[in-house]
């Protein structure tokens, strides 16, 4: 459940991602229309595939507190889809620094084009999730045939 409309976050997401696939894949309104669904495959990488709390030293630093990463963040999506939606296509690292810079203004923080840097470009050092690690390992391990799993997710 969203906490700011009370829509069921799978609602939002579905509805989304059909607006997504109509804004980015032309063909895809066309199939829509016909009543038929695109096929399309969307992943979903940043806190289902990548663990953020590696940025929280940042925002602990430049805002004083780690629990801004979430306000940043939740704006980081609401954008980015907002404007996905619209058909005004942005590159994800340019919707995250807007709103960073909007996050820092609200909360009367300014920051330096460091502390920007830092956070924005800490996508790359973030790591896999834990469940992500395991589903990675395990599809390995059954196209390898390696045994014994249960030994090796124990070691994870």
């Amino acid at each position: 459940m969203d906490k700011v409309s009370g829509t069921p976050r799978r609602g939002m997401l579905r509805l989304g991602l059909a607006g997504a696939t109509v804004a980015a894949i032309p063909h895809a309104a066309q199939s829509l229309q016909r009543g038929h669904a695109p096929r399309i495959l969307v992943f979903d990488v940043n806190e289902t595939l990548l663990d953020l709390r590696a940025l929280e030293p940042h925002f602990e630093r430049a805002f004083g507190d780690k629990t801004m990463l979430r306000e940043w963040f939740h704006h980081v999506i609401e954008y980015a889809e907002a404007l996905t939606l619209t058909g005004d296509y942005r590159a994800f690292g340019d919707v995250a620094r807007a709103a960073l810079q909007m996050t820092a203004k609200s909360q009367g923080v300014a920051l330096s084009a460091n502390d920007e840097q830092q956070i924005v470009g800490g996508f790359a050092i973030c790591r896999l999730t834990r469940k992500c690690r395991k589903a990675l390992i395990v599809s390995k391990a059954q196209v390898c045939g390696w045994l014994p799993l249960p030994t090796l997710l124990q070691r994870l």
